[in-house]
């Protein structure tokens, strides 16, 4: 009998990742199969996650699954996420990212790393004062 629950418990667990997986993927415009093909995910996979035939998926795959899908582990596993809270800068900041192309997040890490390992870093009051 306890086997039963707990196989029904990661049933309904892998069975909701698929949905949130399946969800997350519209969510930035990609279709499960792509998903699948970029990250060399077995197709048949997916359809077992889906249709509860297994119980078994490997953390590295859930973590790759997250990082494609620019979501948590968390959220995949339960549906909650947690959301820290952000400034309007931050999170213009964010969105400007996310727009990028990798050359030109390359580029800003670069200036990044530059300006933080200056000498003569202004104080984040003085910093703000720049920004604002």
């Amino acid at each position: 009998m306890k086997l039963r629950i707990i196989e029904h418990f990661f049933g309904d667990v892998m069975s909701n990742m698929y949905d949130r997986i399946v969800r997350r993927c519209s969510e930035i415009d990609v279709t499960p199969g792509k998903m699948c093909d970029d990250l060399n995910i077995r197709r048949a996979g997916m359809s077992e996650l889906k249709t509860r035939r297994t119980g078994n998926f490997a953390a590295e795959r859930v973590a790759q699954i997250a990082a494609y899908l620019r979501c948590s582990c968390d959220y995949l596993i339960t549906g909650d996420e947690f959301r820290p809270e952000y400034s309007d800068k931050e999170r213009e900041l964010v969105s400007a990212w996310r727009l990028a192309t990798d050359d030109e997040r390359e580029n800003v890490a670069f200036v990044l790393r530059k300006y933080m390992t200056a000498p003569d870093l202004p104080s984040s009051e003085e910093a703000d004062t720049r920004a604002g």
